[in-house]
């Protein structure tokens, strides 16, 4: 069967808009090795010292390798292919975006869980606090931050930069619930839509 001309114009649009969006990608991949580049002919100058190159790494180590598995990670299907909503199964803990199972230590699993049940909702530091370390010894409020800068890195990394964490001045923090997705065919206990 011929493909109608409005078929092949969306097909078309389709195939520039995933090559402008691997353009992209490799555009942030050569500035990155630019820069690891200079760095590394900066210690090579600096007397064979590395101690400023450990520095950065040692900075920016989990960028460095969330970066690296989301290129690993990186499937070649066209974003229109599958839901590209946030997508929670209870049953094995974990989440998805789309088809990409994100990868989260088991303190941003847990924030994230909180946010997910919670939403619309926002959820406050004590509260965060609270279900994170609920008998033992609780360490400075801020490490919230931490885990919350995490888990926003990680889904823009996979998402293409989207927000799916809001910020509620003196309230705390919710998701947006129209980043989530209400049921994923591979999530049969996702139904819950947040909120």
């Amino acid at each position: 069967m011929p493909l109608s001309s409005d078929s092949l114009v969306g097909l078309l649009d389709e195939c520039a808009k995933r090559l402008d969006e691997i353009e992209s990608a490799m555009a942030d991949a050569r500035r990155t090795l630019d820069e690891a580049r200079e760095l590394a002919r900066d210690t090579l100058l600096d007397n064979g010292r590395s101690g400023r190159m450990r520095q950065v790494l040692n900075e920016h180590r989990g960028e460095l390798i969330a970066s690296v598995l989301a290129a690993l990670n990186a499937d070649t299907t066209p974003a229109t292919a599958f839901p590209t909503r946030l997508a929670y199964n209870a049953v094995d803990r974990e989440f998805r975006l789309g088809r990409r199972k994100l990868d989260l230590t088991d303190s941003e699993a847990l924030v994230l869980e909180l946010l997910w049940v919670e939403a619309p909702a926002p959820v406050s530091r004590e509260r965060l606090l609270a279900h994170l370390y609920r008998d033992a010894e609780r360490p400075a409020d801020r490490i919230v931050d931490v885990f919350l800068s995490n888990l926003r890195r990680k889904l823009k990394l996979v998402s293409g930069g989207r927000t799916f964490i809001q910020s509620h001045r003196g309230r705390g923090w919710a998701l947006v619930v129209e980043e989530c997705d209400t049921m994923a065919p591979e999530f049969p206990d996702s139904r819950r839509r947040p909120g």
